[in-house]
Order: structure tokens, then C-alpha cells, then sequence
């Protein structure tokens, strides 16, 4: 099975809950530097960890994005802060940063 039918038949991105984003199907992307395979959701960046084992990469995307789930829902949005600097709360809504004064 190709990297296109894969992704194709991936379930969408809890962005779509969560971010109120349009459905968009996720990206399965080989690093052949590194040997490595990984999956992530062009409309809001959220990311599986890169794994040599693509059922690995698959399994942990449907794990991380399950709908219906509150506490994956959680999951979810913590990791989704942590990959990209975000501050989302539990209410779906974003929140400001507060910047470190010097």
C-alpha cells in the first residue's frame, strides 16, 4: 500500500475539533536520512514523534487523535502546545503567552 492510500484512509486531525480548522488529511512522510517515518497535519502542524517503524508512526496517530475522547482530547491539546509553542486550554479557546521580562 502506497504513503498516499495510507494517509488517505488516516483519520483527520483533532485540529478539526479542537481548532474549529477544516478537515485535511494528515501527511505520512519518510526521512530517508534517518530512516524514519512520521505523520502530520498540514492544517495545524501536530506531529507524531518520528519512528523507523511506519505501523508504529500509524498506530500512534490514531491513538493521539481519536474523536469522542476527552481525555485523548486533552492529550491532545497538551502535546499540540508543547509542538508548537501554542497555548490552547481546555475550553478549545487560544490563550496569550505571557513573555518573561527581562
Amino acid at each position: 500500500m502506497s504513503n498516499a492510500t495510507i494517509a488517505n484512509n488516516l483519520l483527520f486531525c483533532l485540529c478539526y475539533e479542537v481548532l474549529k480548522t477544516n478537515k485535511t488529511h494528515p501527511k505520512l512522510l519518510y526521512n530517508r536520512k534517518e530512516n524514519t517515518y512520521l505523520i502530520f497535519c498540514p492544517a495545524c502542524g501536530f506531529k507524531t514523534l518520528p519512528d523507523f517503524n511506519k505501523q508504529a508512526v500509524i498506530a500512534s496517530w490514531f491513538t493521539s487523535n481519536r474523536f469522542g475522547d476527552s481525555h485523548i482530547k486533552n492529550c491532545w491539546i497538551t502535546s499540540y502546545n508543547k509542538q508548537t509553542g501554542s497555548a490552547v486550554n481546555l475550553n478549545e479557546t487560544m490563550v496569550p503567552l505571557n513573555n518573561k521580562k527581562s
